[in-house]
């Protein structure tokens, strides 16, 4: 999980959106705050390229709260910060929860499930 979790921050804050949705299994289904259901790797990258060129999303921070074992996936539960931009242009430091499902598929560890929520900016 500590793996999976670094690169992520790595992939964000490097603004490669492919990248990171390679972290993402082919089924993955994301659950974004304010955002449609986003399905497929495909839709992952497509909205995460969106987050962070059209929002300028920069300079995430993961904290992981507790990830667990659970019949051969990991559950990780955490918060995360980053900075965006905000309605007027100006960077806004934003934060939220976050919930993802792990699991192996073909011998790899992927994100097949992730849900996220967004707390009022700070």
């Amino acid at each position: 999980m500590d793996a999976v979790r670094s690169e992520y921050e790595a992939a964000f804050n490097a603004g490669e959106a492919g990248r990171l949705a390679g972290l993402y299994a082919e089924n993955a289904i994301v659950l974004p705050p304010d955002y449609a259901v986003v399905e497929t790797r495909e839709g992952v990258e497509s909205y995460l390229a969106e987050l962070l060129d059209q929002r300028r999303a920069t300079d995430l921070a993961i904290t992981s709260i507790e990830d667990r074992q659970i019949d051969g996936a990991y559950l990780d539960v955490g918060t995360y910060e980053m900075t965006v931009a905000g309605p007027s242009g100006q960077d806004v430091r934003v934060g939220g929860d976050y919930a993802s499902l792990v699991e192996q598929v073909e011998g790899e560890w992927f994100i097949t499930r992730h849900v996220m929520n967004l707390d009022m900016p700070r």
